[in-house]
């Protein structure tokens, strides 16, 4: 038995994931917590800017209490060993060139609107030039991605045929 979750982590308050380990009996796999890292080339001048918003926009209160945002990762991390689970991490960044125009003119909205409403002034406009350029860009998101097992738990079980 497993519990798995995707993108959620860096969405959650810290109390919330207190409540989930004080539950959790299992292995824990989370795939996909941002972690603060957002790079595009060719550069922009305003890309620091709109990534600080994004950053600070991820730590609102998204229906769980303050947000962890790119602190998420880490945090849980150390929630986790501190109950006596052992923890992996890897990263998992998002890589996505010029062939993933759609996809990257989808992120580029989100994280334009995320900066705007955090109070980034130039966000929209970023977001414009950003998904006109999508055709000639790359961009790399940074996400973690972790695996706990808890204490005393066999790191493998071998399924004997019945």
């Amino acid at each position: 038995t497993l519990i798995t979750a995707s993108a959620l982590l860096d969405l959650v308050s810290e109390a919330w994931i207190a409540q989930l380990l004080r539950r959790l009996r299992v292995p824990f796999y989370a795939a996909l917590s941002y972690v603060g890292h957002m790079e595009w080339t060719p550069g922009d001048p305003r890309d620091a800017v709109v990534a600080a918003a994004f950053d600070r926009h991820q730590g609102g209160d998204k229906g769980f209490g303050p947000a962890l945002g790119p602190a998420a990762a880490e945090r849980c991390v150390g929630l986790l060993e501190a109950a006596g689970f052992t923890v992996e991490t890897a990263p998992s960044p998002w890589r996505l060139g010029s062939d993933q125009v759609a996809l990257q003119r989808a992120l580029v909205e989100g994280v334009a609107t995320a900066a705007a409403e955090a109070g980034a002034e130039d966000a929209v406009a970023w977001g414009a030039c950003r998904r006109e350029l999508a055709i000639h860009t790359r961009c790399t998101i940074g996400h973690l991605d972790l695996l706990a097992i808890p204490g005393g738990h066999p790191r493998e079980v071998p399924h004997a045929p019945r």
